[in-house]
């Protein structure tokens, strides 16, 4: 199981957050680069958004088994997180905090 950290420019504007990574992201470490990066990609330039200027980063910093977000809680009804999940969650409000974007997307 590798850790996809977050990656971006101290002090970016602008800060896109997914639930957790894929298996491509797993494979290489960096986020948003299977199919939600390449959709992701493509609104960004839309928009005029240069990706190399934002912070890319995930709730989960692991992929869920069977690529199941679900699996980070304790019960089907996804109303208890497991402490993994809790974890997660108070690593993501350090990074918000220590980035202070001025956008955030999620």
């Amino acid at each position: 199981m590798m850790l996809v950290h977050p990656i971006g420019p101290d002090g970016a504007k602008i800060m896109l957050i997914g639930e957790a990574p894929g298996a491509e992201e797993e494979a290489t470490g960096i986020p948003f680069v299977g199919g939600a990066g390449k959709i992701l990609n493509g609104l960004l330039r839309d928009a005029g958004i240069d990706r190399e200027e934002c912070v890319l980063t995930n709730i989960m910093q692991v992929r869920p088994v069977n690529n199941d977000f679900g699996n980070f809680y304790e019960d089907k009804s996804r109303k208890v997180p497991r402490d993994i999940l809790l974890e997660g969650i108070k690593r993501l409000k350090n990074e918000i905090i220590n980035i202070n974007p001025n956008v955030i997307v999620a």
